[in-house]
């Protein structure tokens, strides 16, 4: 998914930057949800809540709802 890779991408520049400031506790807000269907959504929960030590939770969003 876009989603993953994405994070990816921003927790390896965040790295580079300051290792500090990637091993802060994060929050993940997802947004246009209204775009994914409900098993991308707990695929994308999961996925944030267990292979990322530091997110402490994940949020859903959109401005569609």
């Amino acid at each position: 998914m876009d989603i993953v890779k994405d994070y990816q991408i921003i927790q390896k520049e965040l790295a580079n930057y300051s290792e500090d400031l990637a091993n802060k506790k994060q929050i993940i807000a997802i947004n246009k949800v209204d775009l994914l269907d409900e098993d991308s959504k707990v695929f994308l929960k999961d996925y944030f809540l267990q292979e990322n030590k530091n997110v402490e939770d994940v949020l859903f969003i959109s401005a569609v709802t």
